[in-house]
């Protein structure tokens, strides 16, 4: 089994293209999408259903490849992006009344909200710094493993967290090892 993930996830990183991208740039990345993956973009009406992420990494792919910078930062600015659509948006009071170490435990329930496999855990929460692991969720693409760390800062940020540096010391499709694993600093 693959992993899937909510459509909100891949409504996002379409308000990003949106976002970023002028009409005719967004005309030359749905030309370089596959049938299928313009199909299920096209259609996505249900924020809850679940996609494979397959398609999800397709479009980022693409949408990296219309922009100017490294497609490495563009992953990650698309975290960013989820991040602020998903806290600031479905969980506004939570992020509004919380500090990073609360969200990045609370991220355990979040992830199951947004991925169907893979399990989370925390690794550590303190009050300037936290680590967190992902095991079994199969990612196929370093663009998840990026998205998930620029996920992290802004979340982080939204709760109060300044300066954050988020690393990403563990990968299991870099290193060949079982987890993901990312640990974040931050002043408050």
């Amino acid at each position: 089994m693959t992993l899937r993930v909510r459509g909100i996830v891949l409504e996002s990183t379409l308000l990003y293209l949106r976002a970023r991208l002028s009409p005719a740039e967004q005309a030359s990345v749905r030309n370089g999408l596959d049938a299928e993956c313009l199909a299920l973009v096209d259609g996505i009406a249900d924020r809850r259903a679940w996609y494979p992420a397959a398609v999800l990494v397709r479009l980022m792919e693409a949408c990296a490849a219309a922009l100017p910078q490294d497609p490495e930062e563009t992953y990650w600015r698309m975290g960013r992006q989820s991040c602020d659509d998903t806290l600031t948006a479905v969980y506004r009071l939570m992020s509004r009344f919380s500090n990073p170490e609360f969200i990045l435990r609370r991220a355990v329930r979040l992830w199951n909200d947004y991925y169907d496999r893979g399990e989370f855990e925390v690794l550590e929460t303190l009050p300037e710094s936290g680590a967190v692991r992902v095991t079994g969720a199969g990612f196929s693409h370093p663009a998840l493993c990026r998205r998930i760390g620029g996920w992290i800062e802004r979340a982080v940020e939204i709760t109060g967290g300044r300066e954050v540096e988020v690393e990403h010391p563990a990968c299991a499709l870099a290193d060949g090892g079982e987890a993901e694993e990312w640990r974040a600093r931050w002043k408050l």
